[in-house]
């Protein structure tokens, strides 16, 4: 007679998966983890990829373990590459990014966004509110659009069989994850808005100011992956706006 010996008790994946990368954040990581800990929702979990921090983010962190499901510390090759390392440990069926200098919005937010994610190869996305204003941020996408402004990272979430088989460019600057959105947009993956306000952003950090790794790349990513058309509509209005400087000097 074969004995098996006791059955293995297999977690059901979350719903959510919240990920945070972090590098020397001590002064800011405190609110983001609250903000999660806070949570009034218990289908998500919670994952924290640390770049060896050596300011007292590791401390922190220790504090809110039994609110963190995973926690690596380890080297890294910049934000991009931490974020890809949280794609690979994610189990959620949707991952959403939260900085590490960014809250989610209130306590009702995942909770709120469990009811709305009823298409599980859709990405969706909400809005945030913008830490140097107050201001609510983003709003329903299209086409122009996205060539003039990203969907905030802090407010999009990616289903599975985006994250799990998609890797951010680590060699696109500090806006890999703006690629990553024109090159999906370009697929016709489906992009679903939610009224939402998901995070609050601090819109004053490094990732809001322009990137010329980013730029450089920019027009060639949307004739691309969007097409003639709309790179030519680009250029067009590239040129207006040089003209229109050009007059004000």
């Amino acid at each position: 007679m074969d004995s098996k010996g006791p059955a293995m008790s297999v977690q059901p994946s979350p719903l959510i998966t919240v990920a945070t990368v972090v590098r020397n954040g001590a002064s800011t990581i405190e609110e983001t983890v609250r903000s999660v800990a806070a949570q009034r929702s218990s289908n998500f979990e919670y994952i924290v990829i640390d770049g060896l921090s050596s300011d007292g983010t590791p401390d922190i962190l220790s504090r809110y373990r039994d609110h963190i499901q995973c926690c690596i510390s380890e080297r890294d090759h910049g934000i991009y590459d931490a974020m890809n390392k949280a794609c690979a440990q994610a189990r959620g069926k949707y991952l959403l990014f939260l900085g590490a200098d960014d809250k989610l919005h209130c306590p009702e937010t995942l909770a709120r966004l469990g009811s709305q994610l009823l298409d599980p190869d859709a990405i969706y996305y909400g809005d945030v509110r913008l830490a140097s204003s107050g201001h609510r941020y983003c709003g329903q996408m299209h086409t122009y659009k996205l060539m003039q402004q990203n969907i905030c990272h802090q407010s999009i979430l990616y289903p599975r069989v985006i994250y799990k088989n998609k890797c951010y460019d680590t060699s696109a600057g500090l806006l890999a994850d703006y690629k990553y959105n024109i090159e999906l947009w370009g697929q016709g993956q489906r992009f679903n808005h939610i009224d939402l306000i998901i995070s609050d952003f601090n819109d004053l950090g490094a990732s809001s100011r322009p990137d010329s790794k980013f730029e450089a790349m920019r027009l060639p990513l949307i004739r691309e992956h969007l097409g003639e058309f709309w790179y030519g509509i680009k250029l067009l209005r590239n040129q207006l706006v040089q003209l229109k400087n050009w007059g004000h000097q």
